[in-house]
């Protein structure tokens, strides 16, 4: 039986439908945000500083906001990131339990800071796109109004294994 180069493309197509470019780096920074945060923050332990001792747990984040200089916090979507050259990012918080020889004090949904949204995550606003191309498959980030990819790099360790 002899196979042409024409029957091997709806086989091609089909699988990039199934497993974009992207898709592993979608699923890694997935995995990273709703798992190995908190497994880090766990594996660091307490913060002890003298009498006081600091202990974070129940990692959660927002949807991308960003606040306005009047104070309003609205959602923001990748391309008013990129017009506005603003960061595309969620506000991390933290539960933190802190405690003092024999006092202790829980403080809940504490924000820590921000964390950069992967385009095309499980944490994008692009849910329902709104003026963005429906062809683009994501996988980057947008820092201060620029698109920023991280580069996979395998790099030769000589005699060390």
């Amino acid at each position: 039986m002899v196979y042409s180069c024409m029957d091997t493309w709806p086989v091609v197509e089909s699988f990039f439908k199934e497993y974009t470019l992207v898709k592993r780096q979608v699923d890694s920074f997935n995995t990273f945000v709703s798992h190995k945060i908190q497994t880090i923050i766990d594996e660091a332990g307490p913060i002890n500083n003298g009498p006081w001792t600091l202990n974070f747990s129940n990692f959660s984040i927002s949807k991308p906001m960003h606040t306005e200089t009047n104070g309003q916090i609205k959602d923001i979507y990748p391309h008013e990131s990129r017009l506005r050259n603003i960061t595309y990012a969620s506000n991390m918080y933290f539960d933190i339990l802190v405690k003092r020889e024999e006092k202790s004090e829980n403080f809940k949904n504490i924000y820590l800071g921000k964390l950069p949204i992967m385009i095309g995550s499980k944490y994008c606003n692009l849910q329902e796109p709104k003026n963005e191309c429906p062809h683009d498959p994501g996988g980057y980030f947008i820092v201060t109004g620029s698109e920023k990819v991280v580069i996979a790099q395998e790099k030769m360790n000589n005699n060390q294994v």
